[in-house]
């Protein structure tokens, strides 16, 4: 299990409109993504793990997250990856709708669990996954990907998750693997947050 504890990154604008930078190192982690501001980001090295937390958060209904997940799977089976809030990893405790598209089909199911996100052996994955605590305090997000599918297509998959029960702010977010060490060396995660100085 990988930890990573809430880390607050400068946010920066220039005049009236956004001004977008990088860190200044190998991974050129970017700080800003659109008009949201990086507050923690983690990268798989050494070794294979099944889950990264993002510890330490304190975000109530008025925050409005963004997860980009870059997903390398080199397990050698297909894993299904699950969006869990507060260390509550009950998968019951969690619904989702989801829309995938294939070529000229398309098909629309209804889960009890947290998956956000399935990658394929030996495949890589990137998703977008937009993260609010609604009005009514229940814990939901949306998460949109694209990959390649065959030889020729691409997959295009929105899911939207929800928690069950309520909760009075987001302080952990967990990225859990159904299959052990399926998120693999190269993984990289951003978690951003909207920037309270937007001009």
């Amino acid at each position: 299990m990988k930890r990573i504890s809430y880390n607050k990154a400068p946010f920066r604008t220039f005049g009236s409109s956004l001004f977008r930078s990088v860190i200044a190192s190998s991974s050129a982690i970017p700080i800003v993504y659109g008009p949201y501001e990086l507050l923690a980001e983690s990268e798989v090295t050494g070794s294979a793990v099944t889950s990264v937390d993002f510890t330490g958060l304190t975000l109530d209904s008025d925050d409005e997250l963004i997860l980009v997940s870059d997903i390398v799977n080199d397990s050698g089976s297909t894993s299904a990856y699950s969006l869990y809030v507060n260390n509550d990893t009950t998968a019951t405790n969690y619904y989702v709708q989801s829309l995938y598209s294939t070529s000229t089909t398309n098909t629309a199911a209804r889960s009890n669990n947290s998956v956000y996100a399935t990658v394929e052996t030996s495949d890589k994955l990137l998703a977008e996954t937009i993260l609010k605590l609604t009005a009514s305090s229940y814990f939901t997000y949306q998460s949109n990907i694209i990959r390649r599918y065959g030889a020729s297509d691409v997959s295009l998959q929105n899911i939207y998750g929800t928690k069950t029960a309520t909760i009075a702010s987001i302080t952990q977010l967990t990225i859990s693997a159904s299959v052990a060490s399926s998120i693999g060396v190269g993984s990289k995660f951003w978690l951003y947050k909207a920037g309270d100085d937007i001009v």
